[in-house]
């Protein structure tokens, strides 16, 4: 069974009279343990493709799974049709999957620039995410540690965002999203901010993550460097996988 799954997936954007059709029929399965690559130029609908993947975006039609179970059903997606948003019922559905499946490095870091670097880390635990919230405080701190000392920002635990430098913001996020101890880690363009070896350094700590936990990592990019560490890539051209 695969891990997560998309099937017939279509996405359109309503841009003032023109409908803008994003997605065209994606059916895409991801393992658990893959690192995969989603590559494309500009406007290819990569970017399209992670949100729903990680259940920020719902489709206009077709199905996600994660584990085999269905993430949105066919009343969601009337609702969304029609209104153009989800139910309040179905967000927090939603919601509740996502916190415990999805850990997000997004490319503008979102670190809370008032938390220091443990307690940005720290974080995740005060959402009450099932895989991690039966550690207790003494378990939490070792993990949380753990993580620090695996990203190699030891030397920087009190030090807040602003104090960073780039490469050591992204190693922030990237603990963050680990600390929920979630099966799926989406990263949008993980490299775009970063100089050329702090991108280098932090790919191979994805990829030693990858195989240390069997995380399951997937990138949106056009980063050549991403696309030669992947397990797979699959192409995506005008809303459609041309390769995979």
């Amino acid at each position: 069974m695969a891990l997560i799954e998309l099937k017939d997936i279509k996405k359109i954007y309503q841009m003032g009279a023109i409908q803008v059709e994003a997605l065209k029929d994606i059916n895409l399965s991801i393992e658990k343990g893959e690192f995969l690559t989603i590559s494309g130029p500009s406007g290819s609908g990569k970017s399209t493709i992670l949100n729903i993947l990680g259940l920020i975006d719902m489709p206009n039609a077709g199905k996600v799974f994660i584990n085999g179970n269905p993430v949105f059903t066919d009343e969601d997606q009337k609702y969304y049709i029609k209104n153009g948003k989800i139910s309040r019922e179905a967000d927090s559905r939603i919601c509740r999957i996502r916190k415990n499946n999805v850990g997000i490095i997004f490319q503008s870091f979102n670190l809370f620039p008032v938390l220091n670097v443990y307690q940005n880390i720290e974080y995740p635990f005060h959402l009450g995410i099932e895989n991690i919230r039966g550690m207790k405080k003494k378990e939490q701190k070792e993990w949380i540690m753990y993580l620090i000392n695996r990203v190699g920002l030891e030397k920087w635990v009190t030090h807040r965002p602003n104090e960073l430098s780039g490469g050591q913001r992204q190693r922030v996020a990237i603990a963050r999203a680990l600390a929920t101890k979630a099966p799926i880690i989406l990263a949008d363009e993980p490299t775009a901010n970063l100089d050329t070896e702090t991108g280098n350094q932090i790919l191979q700590l994805m990829k030693e993550i990858n195989k240390e936990f069997e995380t399951t990592f997937i990138f949106s990019t056009h980063d050549q460097k991403i696309v030669d560490l992947a397990d797979r890539v699959v192409k995506i051209l005008d809303g459609k996988i041309i390769s995979n």
